[in-house]
C-alpha cells in the first residue's frame, strides 16, 4: 500500500506528541460502567486495573506464540505504531493488551507507539482521525521506515504477532 504523505505528516505530529507532553492529552468521561477515553494515551493509564482490569489482566493472560518474537525483533528499531482504540471496545479490549506485550517482547520502544481512544462514533476531540481512513477499532497501523507497511482492522488473521511479521515481511 503506497503511503500518502499526510499519513506520514500525521505519524510524525502523534509521535511527537506522545514522546514530548507531559500535560494531560485525553479526556475521560463515565458513560454507564464504561470508562471513555479520548485522546493520546499513555500506556501506563491503562495500567489501572481498578479502571481497566481488562488491559493488565490482557497483558498478563496472553501467551504469544515465541516462535514469531525473534522474527519480529529485527524490526523494532524502524518501526512505528499508530493505534486508533476504545476503551468501550471488546475487540479493543481484546487485542491492545496483545499488542503491548508483543511490542514489549519484540523490543518495541513505548515513544514508538501512539495510541489514540475514540469515543463510540470513533471521534477524538483533538484529533481528526478520518484522515486515516479507520471505520473499524482497534485500528493498528505499522510504518517502517517511514512508510505505512499495513493495517490490522478490528480483528486478527492468525493472531497478533503472526499478523505483525505477516505485514512487516512484505516487501
Amino acid at each position: 500500500m503506497k503511503t500518502e504523505p499526510k499519513y506520514g505528516a500525521i505519524l510524525l505530529i502523534l509521535l511527537t506528541l506522545t514522546a514530548c507532553t507531559t500535560q494531560k492529552t485525553y479526556t475521560l468521561k463515565k458513560v454507564g460502567t464504561d470508562i471513555i477515553l479520548k485522546g493520546i494515551v499513555q500506556k501506563e493509564v491503562l495500567m489501572n486495573p481498578k479502571v481497566y482490569p481488562w488491559f493488565a489482566w490482557g497483558i498478563n493472560d496472553y501467551k504469544p506464540d515465541t516462535t514469531q518474537i525473534p522474527l519480529l525483533k529485527p524490526f523494532a528499531k524502524g518501526l512505528k505504531v499508530l493505534v486508533i482504540a476504545g476503551s468501550w471496545c471488546s475487540d479493543t479490549q481484546r487485542d491492545l493488551p496483545k499488542f503491548y506485550k508483543v511490542a514489549e517482547l519484540m523490543g518495541l520502544n513505548t515513544n514508538h507507539i501512539s495510541l489514540i481512544m475514540v469515543d463510540r462514533d470513533k471521534k477524538c476531540s483533538n484529533i481528526d482521525i478520518e484522515i486515516l481512513q479507520v471505520k473499524n477499532i482497534p485500528a493498528f497501523i505499522f510504518y517502517y521506515e517511514g512508510k505505512e507497511k499495513g493495517r490490522i482492522i478490528e480483528n486478527t488473521t492468525v493472531n497478533m504477532e503472526t499478523d505483525m511479521v505477516n505485514i512487516l515481511k512484505l516487501k
